[in-house]
């Protein structure tokens, strides 16, 4: 015959008077914290959904780019993509200079083609901030003289030219203008003795639709 199986009492009052802090450790793990960059500047948004958490930003930090969803990314940063900031004055030179050549380029071409010049995007948004009006065309943008001026080193004549007889061309306000992101090609690279796609720059500039118009010294207001 089997022997009976002896059960070991519990003190229930015991137990109830336990401590949650010993029958849970209530202590948080460190969390590993991740290595942080400073960004240099945002270069574009997208959002690939309706719903915010699916935004992401183009970043520029440390000489490399690559796009970031927004919660990684500092509110402060991400403030300034709506309201840019002023950039330098070294930066803002270089931007006339490219926005400059590619208008008088376009006006003496006998191409009715639109023009595509570079131009940092960052301060794209800055010069268009709260300026000219939405065109019916997604993402372009119709723009009067005006609506430039805080490109503050364009030449005067940097929307019209005219030859030794005083005859030329003028740009037929408003200009349509589109801000654009592409890559560079897709090329390979060997790393460690292994095959791999090398690193691709982005490539920022805008698109132009200029009207041009006959002019002389006459008739330039």
């Amino acid at each position: 015959m089997a022997a009976k199986r002896v059960r070991e009492s519990i003190d229930y009052q015991q137990v109830n008077s336990f401590s949650s802090v010993v029958l849970y450790n209530g202590t948080k793990r460190s969390r590993k914290k991740g290595k942080l960059y400073e960004v240099e500047r945002l270069i574009e948004r997208r959002n690939k959904g309706r719903v915010v958490c699916s935004l992401k930003y183009l970043v520029l930090y440390e000489k490399s780019t690559s796009f970031k969803p927004s919660h990684l990314i500092i509110f402060k940063v991400k403030w300034s993509y709506s309201r840019p900031l002023t950039p330098s004055d070294d930066v803002l030179l270089e931007s006339c200079r490219e926005f400059s050549v590619g208008d008088v380029s376009c006006l003496k071409s006998a191409s009715f083609s639109p023009i595509y010049l570079p131009m940092r995007l960052d301060v794209w948004r800055f010069v268009v901030h709260q300026r000219g009006k939405e065109s019916n065309h997604r993402g372009h943008l119709m723009l009067e003289k005006n609506d430039v001026s805080r490109l503050k080193f364009l030449p005067n004549n940097w929307w019209y030219f005219l030859n030794e007889n005083g005859e030329g061309k003028a740009v037929d306000f408003p200009i349509k203008v589109k801000p654009v992101l592409s890559w560079s090609p897709l090329t390979f690279e060997l790393r460690k003795d292994k095959l791999g796609q090398a690193p691709r720059m982005s490539l920022e500039k805008l698109k132009l639709y200029i009207l041009k118009r006959p002019c002389n010294v006459n008739n330039l207001i």
